[in-house]
């Protein structure tokens, strides 16, 4: 997908191909370790980058077809991201596009980059024949959860975890 650069702002959207994977994973690797600081839960950087790395390539690799729409920066750089993946929904058994993660770099944000994102990701879904987005937000995530609503999305499941105690 070839998109023009928005002469008001200087961003531009675009679906990713296979060689921004590795810049793909560079953003996403330090906006998640971003996020991790911000709760108090991070620990050493060199661990958390090889992890990152296992759990990235592991969720790329399975099945499932991958869509990246990144926002590049007036210098190109990505500042933005949402990842798709289109899989089954074994409640309704339809094919739905669940995003993996959407993330915006906290020096651009409130700029509506997020919702073009979610955009993007829309059209290109209904071009697949996709009705339905789906995504995962945790409880405690406020302004995410405000964000997706405004834009239409509503809970229509739970997920429930439970920690493990070894016996």
């Amino acid at each position: 997908m070839r998109s023009e650069r928005d002469p008001t702002t200087g961003y531009k959207i675009l679906r990713a191909d296979e060689s921004m994977l590795e810049e793909i994973v560079e953003f996403d690797r330090r906006i998640s370790w971003e996020l991790l600081e911000d709760s108090g839960k991070h620990g050493n950087y060199e661990e958390f980058q090889q992890l990152h790395r296992r759990i990235f390539m592991a969720l790329y690799e399975s099945p499932g077809d991958n869509v990246f729409f990144v926002v590049l920066d007036s210098d190109n750089k990505i500042v933005g991201l949402l990842w798709l993946k289109e899989e089954w929904d074994t409640v309704y058994y339809k094919r739905q596009a669940f995003i993996i993660d959407i993330e915006v770099d906290a020096r651009h944000r409130r700029r509506g980059l997020g919702k073009r994102l979610l955009d993007e990701a829309a059209k290109y879904a209904l071009s697949r024949g996709v009705n339905s987005m789906a995504l995962r937000v945790e409880l405690a995530n406020k302004k995410a959860i405000t964000f997706y609503r405004r834009y239409g999305f509503k809970p229509i499941a739970y997920i429930m975890e439970r920690e493990l105690e070894r016996v």
